[in-house]
């Protein structure tokens, strides 16, 4: 075991409150407003003091089905507190919190079944220390290598804070298991990364994109049209003569957006997940090509789901594309009940109003300015949907505010934040702290000696320090 005993005693995630087996919606009589179930409310209350009180308060609120088997959903509520989340990534069956200290907590079902989910996370995953309990379980070795950043669908990857990754995918052959030579991105340093069902994309620092995977669909980017490589291969982005910042997939397309806010998408078009205007332009799935429609806008945000998409623009706009059969973004006259064609104006919420978007499985999040939440899609988010699931035109509320009103992330001048993360059944919404770091200003000093302190940040005591005279 990495660390000793009281260090992990000390990071231990509690669960506030467990509701399994549930198989009805949960709706008010006006059939339209979702709530929580009423003795949720007694059990996050009973906790509701140590929750506000602590300094890095917080929760977290996973629901829905992580276990594809189960057609029963759950609701969870952990006390997040002790630990200072920068993140939540979730991937088909599992989700990793990341902490601000580059610690991971691994939460998942261990459960298999054929043609739809992965035997292997149970049996090879363990191996890597990585294990897929119901309650937060810490990826020991997390510790002793701090992790920048998480990315995660079928297969999963951490990127520690030295640009180096561990890949992690499903079958033994790929030879993806553990940290991966640097030597296959010819001794790049990575910056980013994302995955989509059976592929990783990887951006370094020289502005290099490497891809791994299968390739069906075009989704590696170039320079092969193998269906699958097992080993890393540079796609070719040549034409590409903006800075590359971020890089995203979806199920089988993959994305890029460049510092400039332009994206380029490559990959499988049946859903329209690629922004291509399947009819109107010749599109080359192996290369990534510029998205028509958003040339007059500047992309800050890619939010990418299963098989759809939400883009949010620097004029405070949000554009989506892609499958919307379940109703994912809502119907309106332009956003249809199947398949969106190109960049479309989402224009089923209020964009002023957004404040954090994310898309899931078959159903989308938005969180508002004033700290509210929203869903729409199918109904596997359990137990929010509403029972009467004719509200298909916009979003319905999922009323947190009226169980957690006391909460500081509900209060919108508050350091602390709401965030969304969201599986293919499953949904986490959970609390960051934006609190900006204080440092002290040192005019006047005295000398104090023999006298253990803690100073500002230090995590160790001194026995002879310097100590401010006056108040800051």
């Amino acid at each position: 075991m990495i660390g000793n005993q009281n260090f992990y005693k000390h990071d231990q995630i509690p669960l506030l409150y467990e509701q399994t087996r549930i198989t009805n919606y949960a709706t008010t009589k006006e059939e339209d407003e979702i709530y929580l179930p009423s003795d949720l409310i007694k059990q996050f209350e009973n906790k509701q003091t140590t929750i506000i009180n602590n300094y890095h308060s917080g929760f977290l609120l996973l629901f829905g089905r992580l276990d594809w088997n189960n057609p029963e959903g759950s609701l969870r509520v952990f006390d997040t507190s002790k630990i200072k989340v920068k993140k939540v990534v979730s991937g088909e069956q599992f989700c990793v919190l990341l902490t601000e200290d580059g610690k991971c907590y691994m939460i998942g079902e261990n459960t298999s079944k054929d043609g739809l989910t992965y035997k292997p996370y149970e049996t090879l995953w363990n191996e890597y220390g990585i294990h897929l309990n119901k309650e937060p379980t810490l990826i020991e070795w997390t510790v002793d290598d701090p992790i920048e950043d998480v990315y995660a669908h079928t297969y999963l990857v951490f990127l520690n804070k030295k640009g180096q990754i561990y890949a992690y995918t499903t079958d033994k052959n790929d030879a993806l298991f553990g940290k991966i030579d640097s030597k296959q991105f010819n001794y790049e340093k990575v910056i980013n990364g994302d995955c989509g069902n059976d592929h990783i994309l990887i951006l370094t620092e020289n502005n290099n994109i490497y891809s791994f995977g299968t390739n069906y669909n075009g989704q590696l980017g170039g320079q092969t049209q193998d269906s699958h490589t097992r080993r890393f291969i540079k796609a070719d982005t040549s034409h590409i003569t903006s800075k590359i910042s971020k890089v995203y997939c979806t199920y089988n397309t993959s994305l890029i957006l460049t510092e400039d806010g332009k994206c380029y998408s490559c990959g499988d078009s049946t859903y329209s997940a690629n922004g291509q205007l399947d009819n109107n332009v010749v599109y080359d799935r192996y290369k990534f090509t510029l998205i028509p429609k958003l040339e007059n806008e500047f992309i800050e945000e890619i939010h990418a789901g299963l098989f759809f998409l939400s883009l949010r623009a620097k004029s405070g706009k949000y554009f989506v594309f892609g499958y919307n059969n379940f109703c994912q973004f809502g119907t309106s006259n332009t956003i249809p009940v199947t398949n969106i064609r190109g960049a479309t104006l989402l224009d089923t919420f209020n964009n002023d109003d957004i404040e954090e978007m994310e898309c899931g499985g078959y159903h989308s999040i938005i969180i508002t300015k004033k700290r509210e939440a929203f869903i729409s899609g199918m109904g596997v988010a359990l137990p929010f949907y509403p029972k009467n699931q004719s509200n298909t035109k916009g979003y319905a509320n999922l009323n947190l505010n009226k169980y957690f009103a006391h909460h500081q992330a509900l209060n919108p001048s508050s350091h602390i934040k709401l965030m969304v993360s969201m599986g293919r059944y499953f949904s986490v919404i959970y609390t960051v702290s934006h609190l900006p770091e204080k440092f002290w200003n040192f005019k006047r000093t005295v000398k104090i000696s023999d006298v253990d302190l803690l100073v500002g940040h230090c995590k160790e005591s001194v026995s002879e320090c310097e100590f401010m005279e006056e108040e800051y």
